[in-house]
């Protein structure tokens, strides 16, 4: 499998608002157990067909722009726990060729649970970031 880095989103500025009462939940779930992967959630999907990866990588680009509920942050600042909102510009889309292995849909499906693996900072940068989403 190989792993390509692809172009970059637009910027937009940042915000600081206060948490809702269910961000609040999931950030002090986290304090207690930094390494828990209680929250993660993944999806696979299978596109059948030739998928233009660069036009495709673009389009997931514009909903990152346009939904903004993924490019929150939670941040402790002064002792205030709050959101922010982050530009996308440092998200790019991580693209895994399984092309070349024997049971591809296998590979994906390996590569995609080993990330879940990986606990996810709330303050890193958004929902989508290290080029998931």
């Amino acid at each position: 499998m190989k792993h390509v880095m692809g172009p970059q989103v637009t910027d937009a500025p940042s915000t600081s608002l206060p948490l809702l009462a269910a961000q609040l939940g999931v950030w002090v779930a986290q304090q207690l157990e930094p390494e828990s992967l209680v929250f993660h959630v993944s999806q696979f999907a299978d596109i059948a067909g030739p998928v233009d990866a660069d036009v495709f990588e673009r389009a997931l680009g514009r909903v990152l722009v346009e939904a903004e509920a993924l490019r929150v942050r939670i941040v402790e600042r002064g002792g205030e726990v709050r959101q922010e909102l982050v530009s996308g510009s440092d998200w790019s889309l991580i693209r895994v060729d399984v092309s070349g292995v024997d049971d591809p849909e296998g590979g994906a499906r390996a590569w995609m649970r080993e990330e879940m693996r990986r606990p996810f900072d709330l303050a890193g940068g958004g929902r989508c970031s290290r080029g998931r989403c």
